[in-house]
């Protein structure tokens, strides 16, 4: 009798947890869908429209691409079907809105050519238009959409030249010459080397920083990243161990500065030490460590002023920590706690070493670890895995569900004064019991203050919008 009540306790607990986390903000049938249901679909994309919260979610199957306007209730309020024709184009790079007219950036394979795509619910027409970069010898770096505008990055690592090309509501381009500071990067053998060659030094795809979006360990752990700061992009550069080195590109006049800072080393003198950097705010968290020691530093971004800084030894319990040492094994490897430091240490030291910073109710959130990548997470082949170039909420959910990670988690003040309290999940956290998974036609984005996940339901053709909250 005593097990029977344990176990209905335990699912009206479960049930009020589900009750409280997963709210269905709307919800709405695929109509513009004729054809049979064997024809999967293939992606949902989500462009939001930051200046009236209205929301455009075209839905792709082999064949044909249905488009849904919301609005900022997230209710149906216009819709339009049309012929996908263009199949070569399939990784989606961006978006820009004009005149309430939603446009979307597709690239080839190669990401040499490129595909402006304008759909226009009010008159119910869409057009798309091909375009190139301006030399063959150019390679695409990134992309980014900014205030319902969109760019995309591109450089000549033959001549050192970095570009931004801007586009108009018809999506003809204007390519800007980046005028390039006069500054000594240093690569990894500390031998100067130019930005370009330094974001052509990583072999994967340049990952792109959202400070309001929970930042697990597995995206931020890359040596060269890239953030939007008000109206300019900032590439920060990891690849020498001794220094962070930050690019930054205005997009108004399309000039560039650039600034270092020294890393932690005093006390990490190990040819083994592994190090990294988060930027946010007007802060800048940089952590040197090796198997024996770990020291983290908090400077003031503008200036490079210390703030606070934080010393992990192996011997010694971590005194900054607010949870236990974390090792999570992926979606499918129940979490274990780690006791010592030093397996902690040395673990973090041997896999991929990252950090990250988020602001949540006033008190910023660090996420301090190692990973080992272990899969990828799709999301459809019909405009194709964009995450990494268009949703970064996706991305960054993507990448917490598929490594094994081992990491502390920390709370400090604006002071950076370590404070004691309890890490709340997070709307990422609340999601994966419901969304490890991944089914064709997913997907999640920010909106307002929250986070939406869209789930497809294929026999009914019924879409799904849930409210996550941190």
């Amino acid at each position: 009798m005593l097990r029977l009540r344990i176990l209905f306790g335990m699912i009206a607990f479960i049930s009020s947890q589900i009750a409280n986390t997963q709210e269905t903000l709307s919800s709405f049938k695929n109509d513009l869908k004729t054809t049979s249901t064997n024809v999967s679909v293939k992606d949902a994309i989500p462009v939001v429209n930051h200046l009236n919260n209205n929301v455009a979610l075209f839905i792709t199957d082999p064949k044909n691409i249905y488009g849904y306007l919301l609005n900022d209730n997230l209710a149906v309020k216009n819709k339009l079907a049309f012929t996908n024709k263009q199949r070569t184009f399939k990784t989606l790079i961006g978006n820009s809105i004009y005149n309430n007219n939603y446009q979307v950036f597709l690239a080839n394979k190669k990401r040499n050519k490129f595909l402006f795509a304008n759909f226009s619910f009010e008159k119910q027409e869409s057009q798309t238009k091909q375009f190139s970069l301006n030399t063959p010898d150019e390679k695409f770096i990134q992309s980014l959409s900014l205030q319902n505008r969109f760019y995309l990055i591109s450089a000549n690592k033959k001549t050192d030249e970095l570009f931004v090309y801007s586009f108009d509501e018809k999506g003809i381009s204007k390519r800007h010459k980046v005028t390039l500071p006069d500054f000594n990067f240093l690569g990894k053998t500390e031998k100067v080397v130019t930005p370009v060659a330094l974001l052509f030094s990583q072999k994967s795809d340049l990952k792109k920083i959202d400070t309001d979006v929970p930042n697990p360990v597995e995206t931020s752990g890359d040596l060269n990243k890239m953030y939007i700061r008000e109206n300019s992009i900032v590439f920060s550069f990891d690849t020498n161990k001794n220094m962070t080195q930050v690019l930054t590109i205005d997009l108004k006049t399309f000039s560039s500065a650039a600034k270092s800072f020294k890393k932690p080393l005093e006390k990490v003198k190990s040819k083994e030490k592994k190090s990294n950097s988060f930027i946010i705010d007007d802060k800048i968290f940089l952590a040197t460590t090796n198997s024996e020691k770990l020291v983290l530093q908090i400077l003031k971004y503008n200036t490079g002023d210390l703030i606070k800084e934080y010393l992990i030894e192996k011997d010694q319990p971590i005194s900054f920590k607010n949870t236990p040492i974390i090792q999570r094994g992926g979606l499918y490897v129940p979490t274990r706690r780690m006791e010592k430091t030093k397996k902690y240490l040395r673990k973090i030291n041997k896999d991929n070493f990252g950090l990250s910073a988020r602001k949540v109710d006033g008190k910023y959130h660090l996420v301090m670890g190692g990973y080992i990548p272990v899969g990828t997470r799709g999301v459809g082949a019909g405009f194709g895995n964009f995450s990494v170039f268009f949703n970064v909420s996706q991305s960054s959910f993507n990448s917490s569900i598929n490594s094994v990670s081992t990491i502390i988690e920390s709370l400090f003040d604006e002071e950076m004064n370590h404070v004691e309290g309890k890490i709340k999940d997070d709307a990422f956290d609340k999601m994966k019991p419901f969304h490890s998974k991944p089914r064709k036609g997913e997907t999640l984005f920010k909106f307002k203050d929250f986070f939406v996940y869209v789930t497809y339901y294929s026999g009914s053709k019924l879409f799904r919008l849930e409210e996550f909250k941190d």
